[in-house]
């Protein structure tokens, strides 16, 4: 699959469906993703180039985009001005703080 213009195919990171203390949370108790590998990305447009390639690791607003399924995954397709930042590593940034 390739995204056109300025969207951007997006694999979630793998959130923690478990608390430190042991204790199962219920799906809808967990929220969506906003960390995830740049699978796929389009060519960007005159206006807006492609900053972002395959293999990044991106930051990107928790709304942004939408859900697909891609080979029995989930991914989310999000634009490129979606992205607020790439990281260097997923653990680079720790969001729990700010759920």
């Amino acid at each position: 699959m390739k995204p056109l213009y300025e969207r951007i195919l997006v694999k979630p990171r793998e959130k923690e469906t478990t608390t430190q203390s042991g204790i199962m949370l219920p799906e809808k108790a967990v929220k969506r993703p906003n960390i995830g590998r740049v699978i796929a990305c389009g060519d960007g447009s005159l206006n807006n180039p492609m900053i972002v390639k395959p293999g990044d690791i991106v930051l990107f607003n928790r709304f942004a985009g939408i859900d697909i399924r891609y080979r029995g995954e989930k991914h989310f397709v999000i634009l490129s001005n979606e992205v607020i930042a790439v990281l260097d590593s997923e653990d680079e940034v720790n969001l729990d703080e700010f759920e």
